[in-house]
């Protein structure tokens, strides 16, 4: 334990605050990722507040209020930055033990969001702050910390063999085009309850969120 009296350097400070608020955390990672400065929107802190308060609840490992934190919100709103690319990474800063699927419509939407992730996860200011997050593997499609915790990337309809996760993040699983194809639609759907259900490490435990821009009644936010 830390003496009292023993000042703290800043780059500790910096990771502490990051570590008390994921918020803070986007703030701070934010230009590792993207060169235009965001517009800090109220929205943006309300959705970093409930997700922080998910993975502290999948943290303690009891059984959680819900299985399902359902996001709609418009395109333009910075949400695969947060939840996709950003939200798995400030968890392992406070468990890193933590599992993620991650997946999107289509194989090259989510390999971009996995790419910008590696670029945070792999960065210098992720590693000078966090150290004992550790990399193990940064490949593409499967980021892996120190503690064998990874970031699992997938896509709508990919079958998924031997990964469990604590979280699962399904980020538009269906396109505007799709969303009026009921063929499509039930593609999605069918893997959500399916594929990604038996994905769980814990049906009591672990939690599903959906980022969706709805569009049809139908749609894996109705389903």
């Amino acid at each position: 334990m830390r003496p009292d009296n023993l000042i703290l350097t800043v780059e500790e400070v910096k990771a502490e605050l990051c570590r008390r608020s994921f918020y803070y955390f986007v703030q701070t990672f934010w230009s590792t990722i993207i060169n235009e400065a965001p517009v800090w929107n109220w929205h943006i802190e309300y959705l970093c507040g409930r997700l922080q308060d998910v993975a502290h609840l999948v943290k303690d490992r009891q059984p959680t209020e819900f299985d399902w934190l359902i996001i709609n919100i418009p395109p333009g709103s910075s949400k695969s930055t947060i939840v996709t690319v950003l939200y798995p990474l400030w968890t392992w800063t406070v468990d890193p033990t933590q599992r993620f699927i991650c997946g999107s419509y289509s194989a090259t939407v989510s390999e971009d969001l996995a790419d910008k992730a590696k670029k945070v996860f792999v960065s210098e200011l992720y590693q000078s702050l966090f150290p004992e997050v550790g990399i193990r593997s940064e490949a593409k499609t499967k980021l892996e910390n120190g503690k064998n915790a990874e970031r699992y990337t997938t896509s709508t309809g990919s079958g998924i063999t031997g990964i469990h996760a604590h979280q699962i993040i399904i980020d538009d699983p269906l396109n505007t085009q799709s969303a009026t194809s009921e063929a499509d639609r039930n593609t999605a759907n069918k893997w959500m309850t399916e594929t990604l259900g038996s994905r769980k490490v814990d049906k009591k435990v672990t939690v599903s969120i959906l980022v969706l821009q709805s569009m049809h009644e139908e749609d894996p936010t109705g389903n």
